[in-house]
């Protein structure tokens, strides 16, 4: 993942905590933020075959 795109997702992840002013520790900040990877992880994978399926289609569309 870009490093813009991880500062972004840890932003969000923590802006919830900061806004209701909770005083995360360390430990909370990490795992919001673990948990914010993983979104972001599923969420790329997600997109990545989704780009592949539509290339396999476009292929597929371009032999016919």
């Amino acid at each position: 993942m870009k490093p813009r795109l991880k500062v972004l997702v840890a932003v969000i992840a923590i802006a919830p905590m900061m806004a209701l002013g909770g005083c995360a520790t360390k430990d909370d900040l990490r795992a919001q933020i673990a948990r914010a990877q993983a979104t972001a992880d599923e969420a790329l994978a997600l997109a990545q075959e989704c780009n592949q399926k539509c290339d396999r289609m476009f292929q597929e569309g371009l032999r016919k």
